[in-house]
C-alpha cells in the first residue's frame, strides 16, 4: 500500500466518495442532455477506475448505480397535498421549506413568525426542480397548523434570543458579527463586514465551518472527556444549522475518536471521504454548494501541502509558520475554485490569517460563553464588554492594513483550468507518470484557442480605461435637441456616464481634475471620483447655458437624481467626505433635485423614494393620471407616508428604522411606536414588495400594453363601421 505525506491514498473509502461525486454530477447533467450525461459518466469512471482491481470496477459500478438511484429517490419525491413542512426560510410570504429532507419553495400567507417552525400544511406542489440547489418544486400552501416545538426550533429560539440580547446591547453591527462568527447566524451581518472579510480572504469565519466545531470540541476537551466533547460538539453543529462544513468536520472527529478506541490508525482521507459520502447521501446537491466544495479542497490542501511548506519555512518561529504554512496549503486548491466561480483571487490571507483570524477565534469562544451565560446578566454583559473591545481591535488592525494590501486581483477563470492541468500533473508525475508533464501545454493550447479565437465572441468587463464624457454627452444633446425651432413641449431621459467606477485605475475623466483635491486627505479613489463628478458638473453647466440661450431655460423643469451611491468605494472613503454615519441604510441616500430657474428654492426633507418621483410630478404638472397604476404617492400630498422602504423589507422614517432581517427596531426620537402600528407599517411595506414582485413575475406592463393596444383597435374598428 503506497502512502504519501503519512496518508493513505488508496483506501476504498476516497474512490466510493468520487463515484459519489460523479453521480450527482452525472443526475445534474443527465436532467438538461441525458447523451452528455451518459458519455461523461462512462468516461470518467473509466479513468476513476483505470487502474483498480477487476473487483474493485464491478464493486465501485454497483456503488454508482446506488448513487444515482439516491439521487433519483432525492429528486422525483413528489409531495402530497397535506405534509409535514418545515419553514427554513420566509421573507415577504415567500422562502424555503423542507419536507421529509426535500427543499422546496414555499409560498404562505402567514402574519406570525414561523421561521424554524415544522407546521402540518395543505396546499399544491407544482415540480419546479433546481438541482444544483436541491429544490424539488413549488408548494403553494393554502392552510396551516403549526406542531409542537421541538429540538430544533428551540434552537432556532435561542439563537435570535442571543442576537437581540446582543444586539441590545452592542447594536446590530457588532451584534451581526459576534452571530455570524460565533453561531453561523450570517443573516445580520453587514455588507460592509462581508466585504471586509472577503477582503482579507477570510469568509469562511463567518459561517460556522470545521474551525468552528474543532475549537468548540478542543475547548471541551480541557475541561471534559472525549464523549463530552462529541455531545457538545454535536448540539453545536444542530444549533449553527448543520452547515456542510461543520458535519465534515464532525464526522471527521467522530472517525479519530473512534480510530484512537480501536486501536486502529486514523486515516485523514478516508475520514474525508467518509464525511462526503454521508453528506451527499442525505444531501446530493451539496456537491455544487460553495460552502461544501472549499471546505473538502481545504483539507485535501493542508494534507498535501502543510508538512512541505513547513519545512520550506523552518528558520520562521513556529506559531508563525504554522500559520503560514496552513494559509498556504489551503490557497493551494481554494485559488482555482475562486478562480472559477468569483473570477477573483486575494493576496491578502496570510495577514487576514495571521493578525485577524486569531481575534476572531476569541470571539468564537466568547461567543459561546454567550450562551452559557445568558441567564446570569452579569457575566453576560462583561462578556459582551470585552467582546466589544475585541471587534474595535480587529477594526483598528484591518483600518490600517487597508493603506498597504494588495486590492483583490480579477483573473480571467480560463487560467483555473491551467492551474488545475498544473496540480495534476504535479501529482501524476511524482506518482511516476513521466508522460503526464505534457498535460498543462494540452491544457494552454486549449485555453489559449478560447480566450484567442478568430470567432468573435464580446464581452464586457468592469475594468475601462474611458468612459463617455458628460460634457460632449451634453453639448450633443442639447445641440440635437435644440435645433428644432418649434415651440413643441420636448421630454429628454439623460443617463450621465461620466461619475461610473471603476476609481481604483487611471481614466481619462478620473485623472482631468484631481487638482481640485490636492492638498486634501482623500483616498485616490475618492479623488478620481470627484474628478470624475466634476465633469459631470461642467456638463450641467452645458445644458443649462445652452437652455438659456435658447430662451427656454424659464420653460423648462431639470429633475436630477443619483440611481445610487458609488460602489465602486469602500464605506470608509465615502465617510471621509460625508458627514453623516452610514449605517440603516444611510449610505443609499442619494440627492433629488426639482429645479426651475423662475421658482424659488426650497428644501424638503422628508423620506422619499423613486416610486414616488413620478406621482409627484404628475401632480406638479397638474397632468392627468390615474394614481392607481403607481407604487409612489405624491410627496406634498396630505395622505403621503412619509416612510422609505427598502428591498429586504427593512424600512426607516424620521423616528424609527425598522430592520426586517432581524425583526428589530430602532429609534432615533423618543416618539416610539406600538406594536400595533409597527405591523400597520410593515403591511404596507409587505404589500408594495408583493406587488412589485408580481408586476415582474407576471409581466404586467406587457400585459398591459397588450390590454390597451386590444382596447384602441376594438375602438378604431368600431368607429370605421360607424
Amino acid at each position: 500500500m503506497s502512502k504519501e505525506s503519512g496518508v493513505y491514498y488508496n483506501n476504498p473509502l476516497l474512490y466510493i466518495f468520487i463515484v459519489f461525486i460523479l453521480a450527482s454530477f452525472t443526475y445534474e447533467i443527465y436532467y438538461y442532455n441525458k447523451l452528455a450525461a451518459i458519455l461523461i459518466a462512462a468516461s470518467l469512471f473509466f479513468l476513476i477506475t483505470f487502474n483498480t482491481e477487476r473487483y474493485l470496477k464491478i464493486f465501485l459500478l454497483i456503488i454508482l448505480i446506488i448513487a444515482l438511484m439516491n439521487n433519483v429517490f432525492y429528486y422525483n419525491y413528489t409531495p402530497k397535498a397535506n405534509e409535514e413542512i418545515r419553514v427554513v426560510s420566509l421573507k415577504y410570504n415567500r422562502g424555503i421549506g423542507e419536507i421529509k429532507g426535500r427543499k422546496v419553495n414555499i409560498s404562505i400567507e402567514a402574519s406570525e413568525e414561523i421561521v424554524g417552525i415544522k407546521i402540518y400544511a395543505k396546499g399544491n406542489f407544482n415540480r419546479n426542480l433546481n438541482i444544483s440547489k436541491g429544490i424539488i418544486g413549488d408548494f403553494t400552501i393554502i392552510k396551516y397548523e403549526k406542531r409542537k416545538k421541538d429540538l430544533t426550533l428551540y434552537l432556532y429560539d435561542l439563537r435570535k434570543d442571543l442576537y437581540d440580547k446582543i444586539q441590545s446591547k452592542l447594536g446590530a453591527r457588532k451584534a451581526g458579527i459576534i452571530s455570524s462568527v460565533a453561531y453561523g447566524y450570517d443573516d445580520n451581518i453587514e455588507s460592509y463586514d462581508r466585504e471586509k472579510m472577503k477582503y482579507y480572504g477570510i469568509s469562511h469565519a463567518i459561517c460556522v465551518s470545521g474551525l468552528h466545531i474543532t475549537m468548540v470540541y478542543s475547548i471541551v476537551l480541557l475541561f471534559g472527556s472525549n464523549l463530552l466533547g462529541m455531545i457538545v460538539s454535536f448540539f453545536y453543529m444542530l444549533f449553527s444549522g448543520t452547515k456542510e462544513a461543520a458535519i465534515r468536520a464532525y464526522i471527521m472527529i467522530v472517525i479519530s475518536n473512534l480510530a484512537l478506541k480501536l486501536k486502529r490508525q486514523y486515516n485523514m482521507m478516508a475520514a474525508l471521504s467518509l464525511a462526503g459520502i454521508v453528506i451527499l447521501i442525505v444531501k446530493p446537491y451539496c456537491l455544487f454548494s460553495i460552502g461544501f466544495i472549499l471546505s473538502f479542497v481545504n483539507i485535501i490542501g493542508i494534507n498535501f501541502f502543510n508538512k512541505k511548506i513547513n519545512r520550506v519555512f523552518y528558520k520562521i518561529p513556529s506559531k508563525i509558520r504554522q500559520v503560514v504554512a496552513i494559509t498556504l496549503s489551503t490557497q493551494i486548491f481554494i485559488l482555482p475554485i475562486t478562480m472559477m466561480y468569483f473570477n477573483e483571487f486575494c493576496a491578502n490571507s496570510i495577514i487576514g490569517n495571521l493578525l485577524i483570524i486569531p481575534f476572531i477565534n476569541i470571539i468564537i469562544v466568547l461567543g459561546n460563553l454567550l450562551i452559557l451565560f445568558l441567564k446570569i446578566p452579569m457575566v453576560f454583559n462583561y462578556i459582551l464588554f470585552v467582546s466589544k473591545y475585541i471587534i474595535i481591535l480587529m477594526d483598528n488592525i484591518m483600518n490600517f492594513f487597508d493603506k498597504i494590501t494588495i486590492d483583490i486581483f480579477y483573473i480571467y477563470y480560463g487560467a483555473a483550468y491551467f492551474y488545475i492541468a498544473m496540480l495534476i500533473t504535479y501529482y501524476f508525475y511524482k506518482k511516476g507518470y513521466k508522460r503526464f508533464i505534457y498535460y498543462p501545454i494540452i491544457v494552454f493550447i486549449y485555453v489559449s484557442i478560447i480566450v484567442y479565437s478568430p470567432i468573435v465572441n464580446i464581452k464586457y468587463y468592469n475594468e475601462y480605461k474611458n468612459w463617455a464624457s458628460d460634457e460632449d454627452f451634453m453639448n450633443a444633446a442639447m445641440d440635437i435637441t435644440l435645433n428644432d425651432t418649434s415651440d413643441k413641449p420636448f421630454m429628454l431621459w439623460l443617463t450621465t456616464v461620466s461619475g461610473h467606477q471603476p476609481y481604483k485605475v487611471s481614466s481619462v475623466e478620473g485623472d482631468k481634475y484631481l487638482s481640485i483635491t490636492d492638498g486634501t486627505d482623500y483616498s485616490m479613489e475618492v479623488r478620481r471620483y470627484m474628478s470624475k463628478l466634476k465633469t459631470f458638473d461642467n456638463g450641467l453647466g452645458i445644458l443649462l447655458d445652452k437652455l438659456k440661450a435658447s430662451g427656454k431655460l424659464d420653460d423648462t423643469v431639470i429633475v436630477m437624481y443619483g440611481d445610487h451611491y458609488p460602489y465602486g468605494l469602500k464605506n470608509k472613503d465615502i465617510s471621509s467626505v460625508l458627514t453623516y454615519d452610514l449605517d440603516d441604510y444611510e449610505v443609499e441616500r442619494v440627492p433629488m433635485v426639482i429645479y426651475n430657474s423662475t421658482i424659488k428654492s426650497e428644501v424638503v426633507e422628508k423620506y422619499s423614494s423613486y416610486i414616488n418621483l413620478t406621482p409627484t410630478l404628475a401632480n406638479l404638472f397638474n397632468l392627468d393620471y390615474d394614481p392607481r397604476y403607481y407604487m409612489g404617492t405624491d410627496v406634498f400630498s396630505d395622505d403621503y407616508l412619509n416612510m422609505v422602504a427598502f428591498a429586504d423589507g427593512s424600512w426607516k422614517n424620521a423616528d424609527v428604522y425598522y430592520n426586517a432581517s432581524s425583526g428589530s427596531v430602532k429609534y432615533y426620537t423618543s416618539n416610539e411606536y406600538t406594536t400595533d402600528e409597527l405591523i400597520r407599517i410593515n403591511n404596507i411595506v409587505t404589500n408594495r414588495m408583493q406587488i412589485s414582485e408580481s408586476i415582474i413575475r407576471n409581466n404586467y406592463f406587457n400585459y398591459l400594453e397588450n390590454k390597451i393596444n386590444s382596447y384602441n383597435y376594438v375602438n378604431a374598428t368600431e368607429r370605421e363601421d360607424n
